[in-house]
């Protein structure tokens, strides 16, 4: 009788493929749960990343302050970062600010909570993800860099802006700024001097001003103030100017003597292409660009929205296309990408 029973038990696979079920289903939601929980480490990870990047590169530009002071103004822009990541993430507070002088150099440690979803079953609630970054401030070599300038020159650059100036002569004085503004950004101006070179090119419905390669920036400001091509005129085609920009930065490149070399464009529009093909041709070229590893900034110049659109395609990252919608925004975009070209000067080292 007890056989019969046993025999019976085994030939009935209802229950078998209860539990066999209930074995995959476990085994897919820890899959999924694992997901979760390193896709949400990796996303932490790039955030303190960032973080600690940019905490670094700041510090590094205050270095030679007293170490009151550079320890203040280093948290202050700590806590910035910090405050611009929202609620995303929950950094902790005890960054690390380490300023070593013998080997000038600052590294900044910093740390952030990552909550688990599937450990928390084993008694894991969260973790802490941490990402350290090392910046000379030391600045005895800044590496070649090379600018190249596409600045549209069509007939609406004659008209006044909002806040009361002349397009194009607002356009001038912004240039001038941008120079001012990188170069106060940089640890040793000197050094970046001898190591700037900058091209030049404006445009109506083609390429009107080609200022090749050279070495500084005063010839930009020189036909700016004085070349009788620059003035507002014609209709907006963006591609020759923008081709012959990026042609300037390829060469530079093939006949560059250090790796360490870097290329910039900085593309500038007051309005949109009147030809459709124009906006394809001129985003193909800024494609190329990018692959190449050039940085794209796009000023938009109290543009219309097709204007924008085609300058936000064109810019490396969103955050690099800018919006002007007067003199004074102009002025302030110019300065700003001064700046940041001016501190890409302090390199993170690790």
């Amino acid at each position: 009788m007890g056989l019969i029973m046993l025999r019976s038990f085994k030939s009935d696979e209802k229950g078998n493929v209860a539990i066999l079920f209930s074995v995959v289903l476990m085994v897919l939601l820890g899959g999924v749960g694992l997901a979760v929980d390193v896709s949400q480490m990796l996303s932490n990870q790039q955030k303190v990343a960032d973080i600690a990047d940019s905490t670094a590169l700041a510090a590094a530009l205050v270095a030679r302050e007293t170490n009151g002071v550079r320890m203040e103004k280093s948290k202050e822009h700590f806590d910035e970062n910090v405050l611009q990541k929202g609620n995303k993430i929950e950094v902790r507070d005890n960054v690390s600010i380490v300023f070593d002088d013998s080997a000038k150099e600052v590294t900044v440690t910093v740390a952030a909570k990552t909550d688990y979803f599937l450990m928390h079953i084993f008694g894991h609630k969260e973790t802490d993800v941490t990402a350290s970054s090392t910046v000379g401030y030391a600045i005895d070599y800044v590496p070649p860099i090379s600018i190249a300038f596409a600045f549209d020159t069509s007939g609406s650059m004659g008209l006044t802006t909002t806040d009361g100036q002349i397009k194009i002569e607002a356009l001038e004085q912004a240039t001038g700024d941008l120079f001012q503004a990188m170069f106060d950004a940089s640890e040793n101006p000197t050094l970046l001097s001898a190591a700037l070179t900058t091209s030049f090119s404006t445009y109506n419905t083609d390429i009107i001003i080609n200022d090749t390669d050279r070495p500084g920036y005063q010839h930009i400001l020189n036909t700016m103030s004085s070349d009788p091509l620059f003035v507002a005129f014609g209709g907006t085609n963006s591609t020759p100017s923008v081709r012959f920009a990026i042609n300037e930065l390829i060469a530079k490149d093939t006949t560059k003597t250090d790796d360490k070399w870097s290329g910039h464009l900085i593309f500038m529009t007051d309005g949109d292409n009147n030809d459709p093909q124009s906006d394809i041709d001129t985003i193909d070229f800024c494609e190329d660009a990018k692959d190449r590893g050039y940085t794209i900034y796009t000023v938009a110049f109290a543009a219309p929205k097709k204007g924008e659109d085609l300058l936000e395609d064109c810019a490396s990252e969103k955050k690099l296309a800018f919006k002007s919608k007067n003199a004074k925004k102009l002025k302030e975009n110019f300065e700003v990408i001064g700046q940041q070209l001016g501190e890409a000067t302090v390199r993170i080292k690790r």
